[in-house]
């Protein structure tokens, strides 16, 4: 174990491998985090914590920037409009859009390999502590994230072309109408509320087909198109119920961030009144109300991680039989020993754990 790191270990299994219910799923997930929350949290907490410090601080800083901007005359009768006071505005838009790119591309694949390897090891009744999470994330991190990107791109390429398929029904429909006469914005409105699912659509189903592509590669290892092409097809003929589990798990997280941060919405708004609607006015207030959001978000945000996990790995005993397989290997093994390292089953006699390297007592399998 890694000094100064958490010393929670995982020993014995909290779900078994069984095939299993979306609510199965969301309990199993809720249980699991709960008893191991320390190991999960400082999982999911040591790539998100620098993140959200400085996302704080950049949309602190385009707040007071608005602030000012609302303040400042633009014209004059005598004078040409002066542009200047947008730059910082500008700059801050640019960077939090960055800051949102980072993170999805970055370090969301990160965190999600990181709790799914440390997931995927309790369930095998394997030890894992912070940095042997992350060292397994290390090993396959130009993957990882080389296929984030990938993915990143192919939601967005999806969107626009649900944003295509809206554009051309509404200059079709104004082809069919002429364009003119009182009922034709009517019409418009009527074909963009109907037809506005088909924009989230096409990108929805991308997000779901390729949702699992961290885990794959983290927990399964393998090349970024390996992992693409394994997600679809674990996802294949399930895919509405896999979109209805990460639904649900969204808003279970949605919810029970809303349910701790309320109090404190409450507590600051009895505070100051003023800082729910002129941010200027108590800014110490309004970047505490930013830290705390923060905080909360990365206290709850690895239950949907878990819970998209457990979705995967419910995937694979499933559709490949999974379980058996850990129950064929832990047969085939009768005098395989423990690492003291992982807990994982090493045959005896072996000089490193076939699970996590770690050496092993000459002669025996065991240190």
């Amino acid at each position: 174990m890694s000094q100064g790191a958490p010393s929670q270990t995982f020993s014995q299994p909290v779900v078994s491998l069984r095939p299993m219910a979306a609510g199965d799923i969301l309990d199993s997930a809720a249980g699991l985090y709960r008893r191991h929350f320390v190991t999960l949290l400082g999982v999911y907490a040591l790539p998100c914590v620098p993140f959200w410090v400085l996302f704080v601080l950049a949309l602190g800083s385009l707040l007071r920037s608005g602030s000012a901007l609302t303040s400042t005359a633009f014209t004059s009768p005598t004078t040409a409009p002066d542009i200047r006071p947008l730059y910082p505005v500008l700059a801050g838009l640019a960077a939090m859009m960055l800051a949102l790119g980072v993170l999805v591309i970055v370090i969301e694949p990160i965190a999600t390999g990181a709790v799914a390897y440390a997931v995927s090891e309790q369930l095998l009744g394997r030890r894992v502590t912070i940095r042997r999470a992350f060292g397994r994330v290390r090993r396959c991190l130009g993957t990882l994230l080389l296929t984030s990107l990938i993915r990143s791109m192919a939601v967005g390429a999806a969107f626009v072309a649900g944003y295509i398929v809206l554009v051309i029904f509404v200059i079709a429909v104004a082809a069919a109408t002429g364009g003119a006469g009182s009922t034709f914005p009517v019409v418009v409105a009527v074909v963009l509320v109907l037809l506005l699912p088909v924009v989230f659509l096409p990108a929805a189903a991308t997000y779901v087909y390729l949702g699992f592509t961290s885990q794959i590669i983290v927990v399964e290892g393998g090349d970024f198109a390996g992992a693409l092409s394994r997600s679809f097809r674990l996802v294949a003929g399930s895919a509405w119920r896999v979109g209805g589990v990460l639904l649900l798990a969204v808003l279970l997280v949605f919810v029970l961030t809303q349910v701790i941060q309320s109090p404190m919405e409450i507590g600051l708004a009895a505070a100051s009144p003023r800082s729910m609607f002129e941010p200027e006015a108590t800014p110490m207030l309004t970047g505490l109300r930013l830290a705390l959001g923060g905080l909360f978000n990365i206290i709850v945000g690895p239950l949907a991680i878990v819970a998209t996990t457990l979705l995967y790995l419910d995937l694979r005993v499933r559709k490949e039989g999974f379980d058996l397989q850990v129950a064929a290997e832990a047969l085939a093994l009768p005098d395989a020993v423990a690492c003291p390292a992982c807990g994982g089953r090493t045959p005896v006699g072996a000089g490193f754990c076939q699970h996590c390297g770690a050496a092993l007592a000459a002669g025996t399998g065991a240190t």
